[in-house]
């Protein structure tokens, strides 16, 4: 449904664009607003009796194929879109999507796949045609081009969890088994996030709506990576309730990811003289004190925050790095076991483990780890940037430099899709 409402918001600004009165149509205004709503049904009576008048305009078959889709009314969906494009609506990429879409549904394979790749051919970053694709792709053992697709799609869209879902099947599909399942449980925490959304959605439309509610679903909000929504959400807490304590921690988190490491240590802080037990309070405060280079004390906080909270990759990698720079170099290997054992797809127990290694002046075992490390996430430049330094370190030119020109290329991509 979400995919749905995506391309068919994006057609919405294309008829508006292209047939200008239409959009100024009281009654097609009033049949959008019911499709923004999720009234589909009512959308679709609404624009059936919009086709009733004289000479209707195509674009309003194409809005009823839109609302068949969603209410799973293939058939007629492709109905719709043949009216449309036989009214004059001329032929685009959002038809040839929404087309697709109805073809998959109805297990019409070929047809789909040919609208698709029709769609890539104009836009080739089209995330809707990419995800089925790959569905396809998937259905047909193709699990390489799959794989390659769904990993493009949460590029492009990080926020569509069923790219997830796929992904982590396809892995396991393809005896990445480890990856595969966390990719599955990061899918199933997502959506238990959105669940708790829409739950706190509700009961914020009541008319004393506690503060203790936007607060929460600030939270929710950056859990799911929604900064702006969160930033919205605290603000009504604090309009509620401006006195308040309960929203030091999404405060502290915000701060924290806006870099601002200073007021999120002195957030974070505060908010534990409250709420001593909280998990996330010592992680995020652990992370501010990192941040700052107060590595004794972030060492001190972020062991506090493993033994609150459930064991987690990035919470021990952190900890780990804080040990590092310690120079508890042992206590930062057995915490890379930990996560390697935790999960042995995560690349960042073989990078602790050369960088404990490389401070150890142990470059042979530091360049085992490096490379394994690398073999797990190929696009991480600070991988590079550690055999860089390993090789150096060994008088092996070539290959540092290698490295480097590496770590340089994948910079420079990540800047530039920034």
């Amino acid at each position: 449904g979400r995919m749905i409402r995506w391309w068919n918001a994006g057609f919405c600004v294309l008829v508006c664009l292209t047939t200008a009165a239409l959009c100024r149509d009281a009654d097609f205004e009033r049949a959008l607003r019911m499709m923004g709503e999720l009234d589909y049904p009512g959308a679709l009576a609404a624009f059936r009796q919009l086709a009733e008048r004289p000479d209707p305009d195509p674009a309003i078959y194409f809005q009823m194929g839109a609302c068949q889709t969603v209410l799973g009314q293939y058939s007629a969906a492709l109905e719709s879109f043949r009216q449309a494009t036989e009214a004059g609506l001329a032929e685009s990429w959002q038809i040839w999507s929404a087309r697709g879409i109805a073809h998959f549904n109805l297990e019409r394979f070929p047809e789909a796949r040919r609208e698709f790749e029709r769609v890539l051919g104009q836009e080739p970053d089209e995330f809707t045609s990419l995800f089925f694709l790959g569905r396809l792709d998937l259905e047909g053992g193709e699990l390489d081009a799959a794989e390659a697709r769904f990993r493009r799609v949460i590029q492009l869209e990080s926020s569509y969890e069923p790219a997830f879902y796929y992904l982590g099947r396809t892995l396991i599909r393809k005896g990445k088994t480890a990856e595969g399942k966390r990719i599955l449980r990061y899918h199933q925490r997502r959506e238990h996030l959105h669940n708790r959304l829409r739950t706190l959605t509700d009961l914020a439309r009541s008319e004393n709506t506690p503060a203790e509610i936007y607060a929460e679903m600030a939270g929710v909000y950056l859990d799911l990576g929604i900064r702006q929504q969160a930033r919205k959400a605290l603000h009504k807490a604090e309009e509620i309730a401006p006195a308040t304590e309960l929203t030091r921690l999404v405060r502290g988190r915000l701060s924290y990811l806006d870099g601002n490491f200073d007021l999120a240590e002195e957030h974070l802080a505060a908010y534990l003289k409250i709420e001593s037990q909280k998990c996330d309070a010592h992680h995020f405060l652990g992370l501010a004190l990192k941040a700052q280079r107060k590595f004794s004390a972030a060492a001190r906080v972020l062991r506090r925050a493993s033994d609150l909270c459930p064991p987690e990759v990035s919470l021990l990698a952190s900890l780990a790095e804080v040990e590092i720079q310690n120079r508890n170099l042992l206590v930062a290997l057995a915490l890379a076991d930990k996560i390697t054992k935790l999960d042995p797809a995560a690349a960042e127990g073989p990078f602790l483990k050369a960088v404990s290694s490389l401070y150890r002046h142990d470059l042979q075992g530091a360049e085992k780890w490096a490379l394994r490390a690398l073999h797990l996430e190929q696009e991480n430049p600070e991988y590079h940037r550690l055999l860089e330094a390993i090789y150096r370190n060994r008088g092996d030119t070539e290959k540092a430099d290698l490295h480097r020109k590496q770590m340089e290329i994948l910079l420079s991509d990540r800047k530039s899709s920034e």
